[in-house]
């Protein structure tokens, strides 16, 4: 765990000093893909923050008796099952466009 903290320390120390890839991108030859790249690995460390939040959410309503997903009588339920056949459906027609 002190191994993480020490890596996570470090990549916030660099995306936040004068080497961040956002200021080399602007004002020097670092490309666009790159500076992405860059910040990718860079806000490894931040992105346990919302992560933990999520993990908390579950916990959270089971004390308070609330919900946070949608239930089936909820207008807001179509929203995922159409994201879900969508999926599927682009899934199924890049696996016969490739000739499976």
């Amino acid at each position: 765990m002190t191994q993480q903290k020490r890596w996570a320390t470090g990549l916030l120390e660099v995306l936040l000093s004068k080497d961040c890839p956002i200021l080399a991108t602007l004002f020097a030859k670092l490309h666009w893909r790159q500076c992405l790249a860059y910040l990718w690995i860079f806000m490894w460390g931040l992105r346990s923050i919302p992560e933990l939040c999520y993990a908390f959410l579950p916990a959270y309503c089971i004390i308070t008796n609330s919900h946070f997903l949608p239930k089936v009588q909820e207008q807001a339920f179509y929203i995922a099952i159409v994201v879900f056949v969508i999926y599927h459906l682009y899934t199924l027609s890049e696996y016969l466009r490739a000739g499976l």
